[in-house]
């Protein structure tokens, strides 16, 4: 993967509740002011920048509706990536829009439908 034209955010990995890896998606979250203000919510496909290496990622921004939030967070699903990054600074791209923010009865559903919008990211290229 090489850079393109699209804008780059930062922010530093915050520690989150730890909720993504208990679903097996580790995310890691990110301050919502790295986004523009009218950033659209919802699940994206995003290019995630590390120390001179890119990643594709899942990224969400919106409330966690299943967990009663109302507020919105930034989090990043990393693919094929593990290690801490906690405390360190990351560079992502937003690109393609996979789904609007919803709402989950259960968390399981919540899991499969995480893994369809990773299936998705998986096959854009970018």
């Amino acid at each position: 993967m090489e850079e393109n034209k699209k804008n780059w955010y930062q922010s530093r990995v915050m520690t989150g509740n730890k909720q993504g890896r208990t679903l097996g998606f580790p995310t890691l979250n990110l301050n919502v002011t790295a986004v523009p203000k009218d950033q659209r919510q919802g699940v994206f496909a995003a290019l995630v920048k590390y120390e001179k290496k890119f990643y594709k990622a899942a990224l969400f921004f919106g409330p966690r509706i299943v967990l009663g939030e109302t507020q919105p967070v930034l989090e990043i699903h990393i693919l094929d990536f593990s290690g801490s990054l906690y405390n360190k600074i990351i560079s992502f791209q937003i690109h393609d829009f996979i789904r609007e923010v919803k709402n989950f009865s259960r968390l399981n559903e919540m899991k499969k439908q995480i893994e369809n919008d990773v299936k998705k990211i998986r096959a854009l290229t970018f």
